[in-house]
């Protein structure tokens, strides 16, 4: 019994491990598309033109703000980003939810 209940806990340790990494993997695919940064430096957005150009640029502009802000929060509570302990999963969980 006891062997079996310390699989159990091995696996779903192992699993929860693979499903922070996967969340990691999806931050950092995010910064890709919405971060704009190359070599830890901020690029220029690109011009839209047309009609509706500067409302595209705003868009554009809020949406990295807000994936910026949200960037942030995620540093702050990074000493969590591993840690699949129950404390810690339970508040990057939050965290990442926000």
């Amino acid at each position: 019994m006891t062997n079996n209940f310390q699989k159990d806990v091995l696996f779903y340790s192992i699993q929860l491990f693979r499903q922070r990494l996967n969340e990691i993997d999806e931050i950092c695919e995010c910064m890709k598309l919405f971060g704009w940064y190359r070599d830890n430096k901020k690029e220029s957005l690109p011009l839209f033109g047309g009609i509706q150009g500067d409302e595209y640029q705003h868009t554009l502009e809020k949406s990295q703000q807000a994936f910026d802000r949200a960037l942030l929060l995620l540093k702050h509570y990074s000493k969590y980003m591993l840690d699949i302990s129950s404390h810690a999963h339970s508040i990057w969980s939050q965290e990442l939810k926000r």
